[in-house]
C-alpha cells in the first residue's frame, strides 16, 4: 500500500522528461493572465473612467492616473480607489462628468501608477473635449456690493450681488473673480439661469473687509454640454461643450457699500445704521440677545461702525455687544443706563474716552478690557459693581476715578495698564484688593483707605509709596496674601500711616 504522505506521480509519467506534457513547467502550455483594463462609461448624463484590475490588486487602495496629450504635453490627474469586487475582479471609477475641470484638449495617453510605480498604461484610448465659443451680449455681468446683517458667530462678512444676463435659459456657468485682497487666489461662484437667461446671487466672502477688496476683474465661463458619445468599445469619448474661457466681463454697479439698514434686537430694542458709521440704538430696556439668535444683528458692520449711540431708553449694552468693533472711536450712553455687561466693549482699540452716566450701577468683567486708546475713566459713585478684568489692558490710561460705593478691587482690574497711571485712589469703603487687580502697572503712589481688611498676591512692586488712612496697628492687621514678588516689592516701598486721599 503506497504511503499516504508520499506524492504520486501519474501512470507514464517521467518528472525528469523535459518534454513530459504533464509538467507544469512546460512552456509549450499558455499562461493565462488577466489584465487590467481602462475604458469610458456613461451613467445618468456623466462619463467616467472605469478600470477593472486583476485579482492582487487591493481594495480600497487608491491609484493615480494620469491623462496625457502626447502631441500638445497637456495632462492632468487624478486618484481612482478600487472600492468594489466583482467575479474576482476590481473595480474603480473617476468621475469625468465635470467639463469645468478639463482641459479643451485630447487625451490620448492614460497611466496608472500607485506608490510612483508604473501600473499600466493605455495608449489606444481617447477624450476629446471641443471648445465652442458662445457670443454673449453686453452687459452682461452686474456688481452691487453691501454689507450684510448676518445672525451667525462668522465674522467680517461682507456680500457681493453679482447679476448674470444675455445667457441662454437654464445654461449653467461659472464666474471667476480674481480676488483684489490675494491675488494670488480666485473665487468662484457657478449657477444656473432661469427661463429668461438671468441669475441673481448674493456672494458671500469673509475675507472682503472692505470695499476695495471687492472683485470687479470678473470672467466667466459658459458651459452648454451636449450629450457624451462613447464609443461601443469604450475606448473613445467626445464631449463638447461651448464656453467663454477667461473672457473679461464689463461690470457695472454699485460698489459704494453705504447703504442705510435698520432692524429690530428683539421686541423692544431696535437698530438703525447710517452711511459714514453711526449706529443708533433705541427702545425700552434690555439690550438683550432672544435665545433663538446667536449675534447681534448689527454684527456685519462691525469694521465700518465708528459711533455708537444708544437713546434714552435702553437701560444696558449687551454681553459683547460691540466686541472687537476695531474702529470704534466714540460712545454715547443715555441717563438711565444701568448695566454694562461682560465685554461689552472689549478690544474696541480706537475709543478714546467714555462718559459713563450717573445712576450707572454694573460694569461687567472685560468690559473695558484691552481699549488701548483710553486715557481717563470716571466711574460714577452709583456704580457698585466692576467686574474683573474691566480695564485691563488699557495700556493707554492716564487717569482712573473708582466710585465711592465700590466694595471689591477685583482681579485683575487694572493690569497691565502700564504706561500712564502715576497715582490711583482707592476710594473709602473697599474692603477686599483682590489678586493681579494692579499687577504690572505703572502706579507709583496708592492710596489705601483703612476699610480694606483684605489684600491678595500680585499688587505691589518696589518704589512705590502707599499713603495708608490707618495707622500702622490697622496696617498690621489686615490679611494679606503675598508672593515671593510682593514680599520682595516691601522692601522698598515706603508706607506713610494715617495719610487719607486729598
Amino acid at each position: 500500500m503506497p504511503d499516504p504522505t508520499t506524492p504520486t506521480e501519474p501512470e507514464g509519467s517521467d518528472p525528469t522528461d523535459p518534454t513530459d506534457p504533464t509538467d507544469p513547467t512546460d512552456p509549450t502550455e499558455p499562461e493565462v493572465v488577466r489584465e487590467a483594463d481602462l475604458y469610458f462609461v456613461e451613467e445618468d448624463g456623466r462619463v467616467y473612467l472605469e478600470m477593472v484590475y486583476p485579482t492582487g490588486a487591493y481594495s480600497n487602495t487608491t491609484y493615480r492616473i494620469e491623462m496625457k496629450h502626447s502631441e500638445t504635453g497637456a495632462s492632468r490627474w487624478s486618484y481612482i480607489e478600487f472600492d468594489r469586487a466583482e467575479d474576482g475582479v476590481l473595480y474603480g471609477r473617476y468621475d469625468l462628468g465635470d467639463p469645468y475641470a478639463l482641459n479643451p484638449n485630447s487625451y490620448d495617453t492614460f497611466t496608472i501608477t500607485s506608490g510612483g510605480a508604473e501600473v499600466a498604461a493605455f495608449t489606444d484610448m481617447s477624450l476629446v473635449i471641443e471648445e465652442q465659443k458662445v457670443d454673449v451680449p453686453e452687459p452682461f455681468v452686474s456688481i452691487e456690493y453691501r454689507v450684510i446683517i448676518y445672525t451667525t458667530q462668522i465674522s467680517n462678512l461682507q456680500q457681493v450681488r453679482y447679476t448674470v444676463s444675455g445667457i441662454d435659459p437654464e445654461t449653467t456657468f461659472v464666474l471667476k473673480l480674481n480676488d483684489h485682497a490675494n491675488p494670488t487666489t480666485a473665487r468662484y461662484l457657478s449657477g444656473v439661469t432661469d427661463a429668461n437667461g438671468n441669475f441673481d446671487c448674493w456672494f458671500e466672502d469673509n475675507g472682503w473687509t472692505e470695499r476695495e477688496d471687492v472683485p470687479t476683474d470678473v470672467y466667466c465661463r459658459v458651459l452648454l454640454p451636449q450629450e457624451p458619445v462613447i464609443s461601443a468599445d469604450g475606448k473613445s469619448a467626445a464631449i463638447v461643450s461651448k464656453r467663454i474661457r477667461d473672457k473679461e466681463l464689463v461690470v457695472s454697479g454699485d460698489l459704494s457699500g453705504e447703504y442705510a439698514m435698520s432692524g429690530s434686537l428683539n421686541e423692544n430694542i431696535t437698530w438703525h445704521y447710517e452711511p459714514g458709521g453711526t449706529l443708533t440704538i433705541s427702545g425700552t430696556g434690555d439690550m438683550t440677545l432672544p435665545d433663538t439668535v446667536e449675534e447681534y444683528p448689527w454684527y456685519g458692520f462691525r469694521y465700518r461702525v465708528k459711533n455708537v449711540v444708544i437713546e434714552e431708553g435702553v437701560t444696558s449694552v449687551g454681553t459683547r455687544a460691540f466686541e472687537e468693533y476695531h474702529r470704534l472711536e466714540t460712545v454715547e450712553l443715555p441717563e438711565g443706563m444701568k448695566v454694562l455687561e461682560r465685554s461689552c466693549f472689549r478690544s474696541c482699540g480706537r475709543l478714546a474716552a467714555i462718559n459713563l452716566p450717573d445712576g450707572l450701577t454694573t460694569v461687567g468683567s472685560a468690559a473695558f478690557d484691552s481699549c488701548s486708546s483710553l486715557t481717563t475713566m470716571v466711574f460714577p459713585d452709583s456704580v457698585t459693581e466692576i467686574g474683573s478684568y474691566a480695564m485691563s489692558g488699557c495700556e493707554g490710561l492716564e487717569y482712573v476715578k473708582l466710585p465711592a460705593g465700590l466694595k471689591v478691587f477685583t482681579q485683575d482690574m487694572l493690569s497691565y495698564c502700564y504706561s500712564g497711571i502715576e497715582t490711583l485712589v482707592i476710594p473709602e469703603g473697599v474692603e477686599k484688593i483682590s489678586s493681579q487687580a494692579m499687577m504690572a502697572t505703572s502706579i507709583k503712589v496708592l492710596y489705601i483707605p483703612a476699610s480694606v481688611t483684605k489684600i491678595l498676591y500680585s499688587n505691589f512692586w518696589g518704589g512705590q509709596t502707599i499713603h495708608y488712612a490707618g495707622t500702622e496697628e490697622q496696617w498690621n492687621a489686615i490679611s494679606m496674601t503675598l508672593d515671593n514678588y510682593d514680599k520682595q516689592a516691601f522692601e522698598t516701598i515706603t508706607i506713610i500711616f494715617e495719610s487719607p486721599a486729598p
